[in-house]
């Protein structure tokens, strides 16, 4: 397809690589922010990373700021009850954040974190750092063993493919053409939802259309203000457009490489082959370069006549008044000379 960019390799996809709905996430949290928030706000989006999810994703957790540190709840689609729970909590210098699933009465834990290893200062802003090992940490501890659990709860697979980690699923899938994806998609109401992912497709948007396409249709929901888009429907949206503009292409005749004389208000003579076009100058009237009947030595005149008195319709024909062939350009020669 036109436009084919390869920004999709580059394209962030993990929190841990600075996905972009993580550093909205962050902006939007940027008032009064210190080591704990800013901890707790990687926590809960290694949580969404994982396949958890809260009512509304586009913002922090109401309310989960307490005295004892930071709470918030989460469901694993397709369940609706909110029975996981994150808490992260300060012992000193020290933090730890412990995951509970309430369903299976489990709950894991991170060892001791020191912020200062995962957050420094900059310019006057709590940034962070070392984003990969603090994602290896939580998943590792807690967000996978909380996510395993939940599983085996709901009745989903825990190894194989159907098993794999949805930031591993992010990798893999984006490669995928489209037919593959959406093969895959009806394997299991999980791998369903996993392929509709929006970080998948938008990928493959990027790909499949290029980042023209992008840049328009990000403009066109900016006008809309629109809060997010839903990658799925817009590639569906712009192949069915593509396909239906190539449909109409096809449908429409192509324009003729040259014109043709008229036949049938400037009929030619039928012992003569028809003429393949314009009539012009002694290289189309007499291919051989010479003309028996007028001179047996003449050599070809220009190719073109201009439009003159013997134009069709319009004087005599060719070779002037009472000339011989059929109405034509010009007089005896290429340029209506003698």
């Amino acid at each position: 397809m036109e436009g084919k960019v390869d920004l999709h390799k580059n394209e962030a996809v993990l929190v841990e690589e600075g996905v972009k709905w993580f550093e909205n996430l962050s902006n939007d949290a940027e008032a009064s922010q210190n080591q704990m928030d800013k901890l707790a706000l990687v926590a809960h989006a290694f949580m969404l990373e994982l396949g958890f999810s809260v009512e509304n994703q586009n913002a922090l957790p109401e309310n989960w700021k307490t005295s004892a540190g930071h709470t918030s709840r989460y469901f694993y689609p397709p369940n609706s009850d909110y029975d996981v729970i994150l808490t992260v909590t300060s012992m000193g210098p020290m933090v730890k954040i412990h995951g509970t699933h309430t369903s299976s009465k489990s709950t894991f834990s991170t060892a001791k974190i020191k912020p200062a290893e995962f957050i420094t200062e900059k310019e006057g802003k709590l940034i962070f750092k070392n984003l990969k090992r603090m994602a290896r940490v939580f998943k590792n501890e807690v967000g996978v063993p909380l996510l395993n659990s939940v599983r085996t709860h709901l009745g989903f697979a825990t190894t194989g493919l159907l098993g794999v980690p949805p930031e591993i699923s992010l990798k893999i899938f984006k490669f995928l053409d489209v037919q593959s994806l959406l093969s895959v998609g009806r394997v299991s109401k999980q791998m369903s939802w996993i392929c509709k992912e929006k970080n998948i497709w938008k990928q493959i948007f990027l790909r499949d259309f290029g980042s023209r396409s992008f840049a328009i249709r990000r403009f066109t929901n900016t006008l809309n203000n629109s809060e997010g888009e839903d990658w799925f429907n817009l590639y569906k949206e712009h192949y069915l457009n593509k396909k239906e503009q190539e449909s109409s292409r096809s449908r429409v005749p192509p324009p003729p490489l040259f014109p043709f004389p008229d036949f049938e208000n400037n009929p030619q003579n039928p012992l003569m082959p028809p003429m393949p076009g314009i009539v012009g100058g002694d290289y189309d009237r007499i291919p051989f370069g010479r003309d028996p009947l007028r001179d047996p030595f003449s050599l070809p005149r220009p190719r073109f006549d201009t439009p003159g008195p013997n134009f069709p319709g319009f004087g005599p024909r060719r070779g002037g008044p009472g000339g011989f062939g059929p109405p034509g350009f010009g007089g005896g020669g290429g340029f209506g000379f003698m």
